[in-house]
């Protein structure tokens, strides 16, 4: 909920005409110059280079040199800077500021200089605007967080950006947007209007709040689908330039450290608790544990934070789409759900009510959720799934004869060898498939951009140390070749901020878990040794891997595998025990 009239103004064709000759761009701009506020103008500009931003591409497509738009915002820069007036120095000023590319700001920057233009003030003297408070709002229920910065400019005026970050989502910028209001006066619309005294403002470390808020655009930049609204991610430009005038060093967002104690620690209290009910599709842990997995792996990683909204989406959302298991099993979920809810509600001595409502969104999500295990999404290829993730090598499913489902043994046969043609590429990569041990190969250096080297020697060194002392030859190959493909893909990667420590675990974790590394009953390594030996938090692993490798334009989930879809990624042993499964299921079913 926003003040009256303090979202961003909306400009383009509806809005008055002066000369019906003139492009709507220059008349929004010549109509926000004189009114001495920055919000228009700045929101403006921000709709226009987000809308050409580069980043609105998917990964895979930006491999394959497609763009957002027809119209790049580098060539509209250029027609810029060929039309000499008012608007479009005052477009290059903001482009100046809100480029994402630092080197089209500089350029924008020097033509303005260079023009005699005379600019609002607060936007000549752009370079003494600055972050005068910054503050954040929270639920004790912990959906999501509010953060605000208030920005003074040159001359006085002042303007506030809101930035919500989701974290049912992923910790992700879920909207933002800015309005012309200082703190004081927003701060006191909020709390007025609050929904509880359960909401609650505290103090935002400047930094803080640059990592926190850069952390979650950069989760975003890579969520699909993309998640929009009416000023997200028109806002984004505006909110990274506010980024980029808070003090860096700060730390981000840290997701709950729950290793595999603390998880049985939780389990084996609920399990003892008077919340504790007899269940007859399964024990009461196994039909617990998909919640947990749910909380931990889907959520902020906490799996005692649960709210209306939480519920929903696992019930809604996650549960029928990602934990495919019986019918029988999955209907007597919702009312373990109730009672872990209960339990934990209880044990971090939250308020009644909170209890009440997340339990009535149980009761209004069971119908929905019973209509989609019954539905058509979840089609015979997703109930076969966890018997298939059993003759994959996936030690997590809850498994199950499942083969009965089709018709005939050939297109259970051909299922089947789809899912191995996953790990590798496609049918014919399959069947082309070697045993051959990986070479010990060198990292490819050639034509490496020379900013991002020295970034990418220091995650090198890291990631070959582990595979030297821990693993072997053929693992530190398929580490180097990965490596490489990131650095391919999107340099940027490393060009952003981060714990060179933490990106080689990710990469030598994302190889381990497409290699079936870790896998206790094959007595593989744990997750927790790789994580203890590069000294990272577990839970900053995962989700850097998949920033990794969606920079390498791999698509890496299959529930919760990591499918690197290429064979030169595979050791010898995998790729053996990929080749023995292709001929059981020739033998079995297609023969």
């Amino acid at each position: 909920m926003t003040p009256r009239g303090t979202r961003p103004l909306s400009f383009g064709p509806n809005g008055p005409h002066r000369d019906a000759d003139e492009p709507d761009l220059m008349k929004s701009v010549r109509r926000a110059l004189p009114t001495g506020e920055p919000l228009g103008l700045l929101a403006l500009a921000s709709g226009v280079i987000a809308t050409l931003d580069s980043r609105r591409v998917s990964p895979l497509d930006r491999l394959q040199g497609e763009t957002a738009s027809s119209v790049t915002l580098e060539a509209l820069v250029e027609s810029f800077i060929g039309v000499r007036r008012p608007e479009t120095t005052a477009l290059l000023a903001c482009v100046a500021l809100m480029a994402p590319d630092e080197a089209l700001r500089d350029r924008a920057r020097r033509e303005v200089t260079s023009r005699p233009d005379r600019l609002p003030t607060w936007l000549a003297r752009a370079q003494e605007c600055r972050v005068s408070a910054a503050l954040e709002m929270v639920h004790v229920l912990g959906d999501g967080d509010n953060l605000v910065f208030e920005l003074i400019f040159a001359g006085g005026a002042r303007m506030c950006l809101l930035v919500y970050v989701d974290h049912n989502l992923g910790t992700v910028v879920k909207d933002a947007f800015a309005v012309s209001e200082p703190l004081k006066g927003l701060r006191s619309f909020y709390e007025s209007h609050a929904e509880s005294a359960e909401t609650q403002w505290r103090d935002l470390d400047p930094g803080e709040g640059r990592a926190k808020v850069t952390q979650a655009m950069a989760l975003g930049d890579i969520t699909y689908p993309p998640l929009e609204t009416d000023t997200w991610p028109a806002c984004q430009p505006l909110a990274e330039w506010v980024m980029r005038l808070l003090p860096e060093g700060g730390r981000g967002y840290e997701r709950p450290e729950w290793d595999d104690d603390a998880l049985e620690a939780l389990l084996e209290r609920f399990e003892s608790s008077p919340f504790a009910i007899p269940t007859t599709a399964a024990p009461l842990r196994q039909l617990t544990e998909p919640l947990v997995r749910f909380a931990v792996d889907s959520g902020p990683g906490d799996p005692m934070r649960w709210s209306p909204v939480a519920v929903e989406i696992l019930l809604e959302s996650w549960l029928p789409r990602k934990f495919l298991a019986p019918v029988e099993f999955m209907v007597e979920i919702p009312t373990v759900l109730r009672a872990f809810v209960a339990f934990c509600h209880e044990e971090r001595q939250l308020p009644a009510h909170l209890r009440e409502q997340t339990q009535a969104a149980i009761d209004r999500s069971e119908v929905p959720f019973a209509q989609l295990l019954q539905g058509s999404e979840r089609s015979e290829r997703a109930e076969l799934f966890e018997h298939l993730a059993s003759l994959l090598g996936d030690d997590d499913g809850l498994g199950g004869p499942f083969e009965d489902e089709f018709d005939d043994d050939v297109s259970y046969g051909h299922l089947l060898m789809g899912f191995l043609a996953d790990d590798v590429g496609g049918e014919d990569a399959l069947n082309a498939l070697d045993g051959r041990a990986l070479p010990d190969e060198p990292f490819d250096w050639t034509d490496l951009a020379d900013d991002v080297r020295a970034r990418v020697a220091e995650v090198l060194a890291l990631a070959d140390r582990y595979c030297d002392e821990v693993l072997d030859v053929e693992y530190r190959t398929a580490c180097r070749r990965l490596l490489r493909r990131v650095a391919d893909g999107d340099p940027n990667f490393f060009r952003r901020r981060g714990r060179s420590d933490t990106a080689a675990a990710a990469l030598c974790w994302a190889i381990g878990r497409a290699n079936y590394l870790f896998s206790a009953s094959r007595g593989g390594l744990r997750n927790k040794d790789l994580m203890e030996y590069f000294g990272v938090p577990h839970s900053s692993v995962p989700q850097r891997a998949t920033t990794m490798l969606a920079a390498a334009g791999i698509n890496p989930s299959r529930y919760g595998d990591v499918v690197l879809g290429s064979p030169e990624f595979l050791v010898s042993a995998r790729r053996r025990a990929l080749i023995e499964r292709r001929e059981w299921v020739r033998r079995e079913y297609i023969s």
